[in-house]
């Protein structure tokens, strides 16, 4: 069985048993327009329901689309939807909604597609406007303003007390990883710790040959990049694309390694789920237990998640779950990348600090030793840069030491 339903004719109903009463408690219904429409224009009407901004997706396969209550493939009408976000959502990432579309049948040609999930329209720009009008409107009206997160949900009240157990247990196995540098909320001082950032003798030998010079750390700049010094000028280095090459370089290491790199959890937590995002669990299981996650079925539509990642057992539960089935699903790396390594690359970006954080310097010269030591520290495993340099040259032409420019 993939879907029971009640039969009331409830939308939210059937959407929570499609998605799952967690999102469905995020969507809210479309508010029909009353205003008077042009003569010469059809009568289209629009409802349904849109998840608010904070509810998104790495990809737009749940925008679901309903033309005189069949379901249809339309790019135009998707791409209304996400206009409809514009300035709402962060790029690369796409709502979830149900739009139902009605309009007098002479208006909509159904016989285009063997299948009839294509139809064309008479007004396809009407339509179109509609759609983004209406939905753009309802998001205005309904969405809350996005509230600044300090501290991670976590359901259940125990599960305050459960993670600062839990963080002290993993702050042991990431200075084990050698990752110093604990992750605190965007924007926030960073709590100072004593580290010890010498390294014995025999790690050095087996650390790789050293791709960058010997760097000198100057100093931060909004709380985003860090200033360095090399031999040949300086080095401006991006604090989260870094982190997110050192994280990567050293999961897989551990990966090839064998080692184990999961953290148990204290307590299993369920999420639901949707039926497609169930199949997709079953069909990357393996992938999944590679890469840190343990997960188990809990009944039709829902898993138990045992354990994380070790980079990221910070994380709630849900969410990085979530997250790694959206990059499973929809990968951002390059494709000779395998699956596991895309699923990694996603995990380290989640756990690697972020632009805002406010590093002190002994936190800034341990990211800078550990980039130095990356056998690739030009980028991160998305293929952004990781630094910026200004040689010693340019910045004397630039001052007309060099005379005239």
């Amino acid at each position: 069985e993939v879907l029971h339903t009640t039969g009331s004719d409830n939308l939210q109903e059937v959407l929570g048993e499609v998605f799952g009463t967690d999102v469905a408690a995020q969507m809210v219904p479309i508010e029909q327009d009353d205003r008077q429409q042009r003569e010469d224009l059809p009568n289209i009407q629009v409802s349904g329901y849109v998840g608010l901004p904070g509810l998104n997706r790495s990809n737009r396969n749940q925008i679901t689309l309903f033309v005189n209550g069949r379901w249809i493939q339309d790019q135009s009408l998707a791409y209304a939807v996400i206009q409809a976000y514009h300035t709402m959502l962060m790029v690369g990432r796409y709502p979830v909604a149900v739009i139902m579309v009605s309009l007098p049948p002479e208006e909509v040609d159904v016989n285009v597609h063997p299948a009839k999930a294509e139809v064309r329209f008479r007004e396809p720009d009407a339509v179109f406007s509609a759609v983004q009008r209406t939905v753009r409107r309802t998001l205005i009206e309904k969405a809350p303003p996005q509230a600044v997160r300090q501290e991670i949900s976590w359901g259940n009240p125990e599960w305050a007390v459960r993670r600062e157990r839990l963080s002290q247990v993993t702050s042991e196995r990431l200075k084990q990883l050698n990752i110093d540098m604990p992750i605190e909320g965007p924007g926030q001082h960073r709590k100072q710790y004593e580290t010890d950032y010498s390294r014995p003798e025999a790690e050095e030998n087996t650390r790789p040959v050293r791709t960058l010079p010997m760097l000198r750390v100057v100093g931060q700049i909004g709380a985003t990049y860090i200033v360095t010094e090399g031999p040949t000028g300086m080095y401006l280095i991006d604090q989260h694309a870094a982190h997110e090459r050192v994280l990567y370089e050293q999961f897989m290491a551990e990966t090839s390694g064998k080692h184990q790199h999961s953290q148990e959890l204290l307590e299993a937590v369920v999420i639901e789920l949707s039926a497609e995002q169930m199949l997709l669990i079953e069909d990357s299981l393996d992938l999944l237990i590679n890469a840190g996650f343990r997960v188990e079925p809990f009944g039709r539509n829902a898993v138990q998640v045992r354990a994380l990642p070790m980079i990221i057992a910070h994380e709630e539960p849900g969410e990085a779950l979530l997250a790694a089935i959206g990059e499973i699903e929809c990968g951002s790396m390059p494709v000779e990348a395998t699956a596991e390594e895309q699923l990694i690359a996603r995990v380290c970006k989640r756990a690697a600090i972020k632009a805002g954080q406010v590093l002190s310097l002994p936190e800034m010269e341990a990211l800078v030793r550990h980039l130095e030591q990356c056998q690739s520290p030009q980028t991160c495993p998305h293929g952004r840069p990781t630094m910026l340099h200004l040689s010693a040259d340019q910045l004397a032409r630039e001052f007309g030491r060099l005379g005239a420019i």
